[in-house]
């Protein structure tokens, strides 16, 4: 809470105290103490504060005279309580800027994002519902249930919430940003190693993979609304999304030396890679000169015989065109004679040892890439498609 907040508070108490003293306090001053107690408090799930603006809002609608009276008082409650939730997720959301590791933090800002209505619910209860003074209901209840609503919406409908403005939602992009980087940084710092240690990093990455993920997801505008948003801010989130996703996909841990995905359940990756198929798809509309980049794999391929190691090294996926073309010709062409089936086995019996030495390395890629690229280009001339493709089991 800032100083002024408090300063603020501290002023709007001393000044209804000065006047209940002299018998001066009006209903309109127990309001301005509810707002104060309401922007006081950074905790919503803080009995005492709940408990204290519930009876600044009981001493104001003492003052109602009308069903206009509620109605407004209703309407003004919720503008301060829009600003506040506003103030209260922005506040949070900083300090998760700060702190991207911390876990603490970020549930709590997931935890108030859709809860936060404890005081929303208060003010209604105490103006229109059960617990409302018993001359404020006897006001109220003159109108017709359906019609009371209605004229309710009528006043409320010239609040304006804040939330979520183009800054927050830029905010919230960032943050989940920097929790993927962060998460990433740690998780490919410490891949390796014994099994209990690896697990244990992947699923604190897993975590936090997830919240990158919801923060930056929660930042996209809906899509029937692409038309009416800039469209590079809608590209650069989108892009950032496919990011998350994208390394969610690719990334392999090692317990013990063996390579397990980060995700290998067979059926969330298929979701993943649909959502990320469908995201390129949406900054295609948006730019046409888009050029997506490689697909990952959408199946686990720890240890499959079948991959093509090297060339999955070079071009950084399993499921790519270059790749795809080379598969391909594995299955098609290779694999159709004994001498090529013969190629293959001895293929796989050696280059994953190389590609676990030295395929993360920028002299291997370079030293195989222009070969693989001429080889590429004489099998597509030759009619090999770079399309999609499933293995063959030969």
């Amino acid at each position: 809470m800032d100083d002024e907040v408090f300063q603020g508070f501290i002023s709007t108490i001393n000044s209804t105290t000065e006047k209940m003293k002299n018998g001066t306090a009006t209903p309109a001053d127990f309001l301005e103490n509810a707002k104060a107690i309401m922007n006081l408090t950074d905790d919503p799930d803080n009995q005492q504060f709940l408990n204290n603006f519930g009876h600044s809002v009981i001493d104001a609608t003492k003052g109602i005279q009308s069903i206009d009276d509620a109605c407004k008082m209703e309407a003004e409650l919720q503008q301060s309580w829009y600003e506040w939730r506003e103030r209260l997720l922005k506040s949070k959301l900083s300090e998760i800027a700060l702190h991207p590791e911390n876990d603490t933090l970020y549930n709590q800002y997931i935890h108030y994002k859709p809860t936060v209505f404890h005081f929303l619910f208060t003010y209604q209860a105490l103006i229109f519902g059960p617990n409302a003074d018993p001359h404020v209901k006897e006001i109220v209840g003159t109108m017709g249930k359906d019609d009371l609503s209605a004229y309710r919406n009528s006043f409320k409908d010239k609040v304006i919430d804040p939330y979520p403005s183009e800054e927050q939602e830029s905010n919230e992009c960032s943050v989940g940003v920097n929790i993927f980087n962060a998460a990433r940084s740690v998780f490919e710092e410490n891949k390796n190693g014994n099994t209990d240690f690896v697990l244990a990093i992947g699923t604190a990455t897993r975590a936090r993979l997830i919240r990158a993920y919801l923060l930056i997801q929660g930042a996209i505008p809906k899509e029937e609304d692409d038309n009416k948003n800039d469209p590079n801010i809608v590209i650069s989130r989108l892009m950032s999304l496919a990011e998350v996703i994208d390394y969610e996909l690719s990334a392999n841990m090692y317990p013990n030396g063996k390579a397990l995905s980060l995700y290998p359940n067979e059926d969330y990756r298929k979701t993943l890679y649909n959502e990320l198929l469908k995201i390129y798809q949406r900054i295609k509309k948006l730019d046409p000169n888009y050029t997506s980049p490689p697909m990952p794999n959408m199946y686990v391929t720890n240890n499959q015989s079948s991959g093509c190691y090297v060339a999955t090294a070079v071009y950084g996926s399993y499921d790519c065109p270059q790749v795809w073309t080379l598969r391909r010709y594995r299955d098609y062409t290779l694999a159709e004679t004994w001498y090529g089936r013969a190629f293959i086995r001895t293929y796989y019996a050696v280059s994953p040892t190389l590609v676990k030495w030295f395929g993360q390395t920028d002299w291997f890629k370079a030293m195989w890439k222009p070969k693989l690229d001429r080889m590429v280009q004489r099998l597509n001339a030759d009619g090999v498609a770079d399309t999609p493709y499933q293995d063959k089991q030969w």
